[in-house]
């Protein structure tokens, strides 16, 4: 599933080109500008390169084994939760999307499963 997540990452990288290409999920505007946007698609593509070179370090190293799709959820949850703020979206909650509660959801889902593993991990290094 390590090997999965890195095709699948770059995947959604390459459906943030394809925003780009077809003009959706755009940036908010920047106030007090000329109509300039966040380039939000833009920086997710970076935050996913970053990403997916941090992860097949990983995965090279032989480190946190099975934990690998559980980093990206959580490093996910993390991005995707403060660049909604810069997204062109309507607010459900104040200034809240719909998109933020995905964004905990899938951070409170990360931390709850990478620390049920790192448990389970350390019982059996116990045990030997």
């Amino acid at each position: 599933f390590d090997y999965f997540t890195v095709c699948m990452v770059f995947t959604v990288m390459c459906a943030r080109i394809n925003c780009i290409i077809n003009g959706c999920c755009k940036g908010a505007y920047i106030h007090g500008t000329d109509g300039t946007r966040w380039p939000t698609r833009e920086l997710e593509i970076v935050f996913y390169i970053i990403l997916l070179c941090f992860l097949i370090k990983i995965i090279k190293e032989g480190k946190n084994k099975g934990q690998v799709y559980l980093i990206y959820v959580i490093a996910y949850g993390i991005f995707r939760f403060i660049e909604e703020f810069f997204r062109e979206s309507t607010a459900t909650l104040g200034v809240f999307h719909k998109a933020h509660l995905w964004a905990i959801i899938a951070l409170g889902l990360g931390i709850s499963f990478y620390a049920e593993l790192q448990k389970k991990q350390s019982k059996s290094k116990r045990r030997n």
